[in-house]
């Protein structure tokens, strides 16, 4: 098994990739690209950086987030010329149709052969959880994310970041914004009240809405059960006013006078 050293050919499974980069970053999304844990990206080891850890360039990166520290064990040092073949869409094409028609043959010889199996469901967050496990104590200790799925679906997905012992949150996004004039409106004090109605200013700014409470309370002093009927009909008690602007007056001035 070759040796590994600076300028070395390697490679390194997306399981372990993935999770050395933060989730805002292009090179994260780029990996997410292909959904198979077991997809290999390959670099040049550049330098050791601590024991058993290299610093190494990963070539389908984009620049400035391709330089990934990464655990010894993570490494697949790659043999001279055992390096898959530069990219060649015709080879790709002819390979993709070869796996397909491997697949159909595959489930036809099921369907032919072997009784239908029930669908097992899968415990997600389980899974997730196992997948993380499954890492060694090294390779956990160089993640930066975790992936919690919860879900069959793509979006049921959670990436939560891990921050090292020397990091802290520094932003809380869940705070909402708050409003730059924690004043609701900027009242004038004037002791003659006769210049500034403050019962209004309290109706309109302050006191919760009254709108169609006036017809509602009609609608209760009239019922066969409410306490009030009678005392309502004999003394002609109306709160609902539709003759006027503000149908609902007269529960909003009651409620100013009420003990």
């Amino acid at each position: 098994m070759p040796r590994i050293g600076k300028q070395k050919r390697v490679f390194v499974h997306r399981r372990v990739l993935k999770y050395t980069m933060e989730p805002d970053d292009l090179g994260y999304r780029m990996i997410l690209l292909n959904k198979d844990d077991k997809f290999q990206f390959y670099g040049t080891t550049l330098r050791s950086v601590a024991m058993n850890q290299w610093l190494v360039r990963v070539d389908m990166l984009p620049a400035g987030q391709n330089e990934i520290q990464l655990a010894r064990k993570t490494l697949t040092v790659v043999e001279k010329h055992g390096e898959e073949p530069p990219y060649d869409p015709n080879r790709k094409r002819d390979e993709d149709i070869s796996e397909e028609c491997a697949t159909l043959q595959g489930e036809n010889t099921t369907e032919s052969t072997t009784e239908p199996s029930s669908n097992k469901k899968i415990n997600y967050p389980e899974v997730s959880e196992q997948k993380f496990l499954d890492l060694s104590p090294v390779e956990q200790g160089c993640l930066k994310t975790f992936q919690y799925r919860y879900g069959p679906e793509d979006d049921q997905e959670i990436t939560w970041m891990i921050l090292g012992v020397d990091e802290q949150i520094t932003e809380d996004t869940m705070q909402e914004e708050a409003d730059p004039d924690p004043f609701k409106i900027d009242i004038p004090w004037l002791p003659d009240t006769s210049k500034m109605d403050y019962n209004s200013v309290w109706l309109k700014h302050f006191m919760p809405s009254m709108k169609g409470k006036a017809k509602v309370l009609d609608e209760y002093l009239s019922r066969e059960s409410s306490s009030y009927k009678n005392t309502g009909e004999n003394d002609g008690i109306v709160f609902h006013l539709p003759e006027v602007e503000d149908h609902d007056e007269r529960v909003s001035f009651h409620s100013l006078t009420a003990p």
